[in-house]
């Protein structure tokens, strides 16, 4: 009884996330409008998104032809969770809005705090506390300057919150990622770890699984132990 989605919307996907709404705003819009209405990112590919409205005239422009504006500012980037049904249970996928940065419980605890920069494509940053570990808002791919700002800020609104300055900062065994020239810079015990290792542990970590077990990456590029 419905119009398909034009094959604008998501060309090449054919799984659609919904998204309910969450402010005032979003609920006075729809019950003008009556119908749904497809939601997109406040920014240009691989950016973060704009907060600033002053920014977003010349950021946004030729993308959005109006601007609604308010006078309270944002202070902190925060993306839209994403969570999906996956083997009849709820898998989040991106720890954001609602999500973020309310911690993961682990198993054990940290000696000192450890601060983890995270790879050079959608990135996040993490930040652990004796057993909690806390993960900040998705960056996105660290290839432009305004990204690179956003991950530093990232960074210090989780130390800022938590009161801590880690002296153990992971990153990616990768040198020239940008996540791991910034942990260069901060680090005085910087951490390397494997690409592919480090998508191993956040996956053991979600599913609460301990080492010894098997595990599979299939994922793309990333710097190997052997230097390839």
């Amino acid at each position: 009884d419905h119009a398909p989605v034009a094959a604008q919307v998501a060309p090449g996907n054919s799984i659609l996330g919904v998204l309910l709404p969450y402010t005032p705003l979003h609920v006075l819009l729809l019950q003008e409008l009556q119908f749904p209405v497809i939601a997109t990112s406040g920014n240009l590919s691989d950016e973060p998104i704009c907060t600033d409205e002053h920014e977003a005239l010349t950021r946004l422009r030729g993308i959005a032809d109006v601007l609604l504006v308010h006078n309270r500012p944002i202070a902190r980037r925060a993306d839209d969770s994403i969570a999906r049904v996956m083997a009849g249970a709820t898998t989040v996928l991106r720890r954001a809005r609602g999500y973020a940065p309310l911690p993961l419980v682990l198993k054990r605890k940290a000696q000192k705090p450890i601060l983890a920069t995270g790879g050079h494509l959608k990135n996040a940053v993490a930040l652990m506390v004796d057993d909690k570990l806390m993960l900040g808002p998705h960056t996105g791919d660290l290839d432009t300057p305004l990204s690179l700002v956003a991950h530093c800020q990232a960074m210090d609104d989780l130390c800022r919150l938590y009161r801590v300055t880690p002296k153990i900062v992971a990153h990616d065994k990768h040198p020239d990622y940008a996540s791991t020239r910034t942990a260069e810079t901060r680090a005085v015990t910087p951490v390397p770890v494997q690409h592919h290792y480090a998508h191993a542990l956040s996956c053991m970590t979600d599913n609460g699984l301990d080492a010894p077990c098997l595990a599979v990456t299939w994922d793309g590029t990333g710097y190997g132990d052997d230097g390839t």
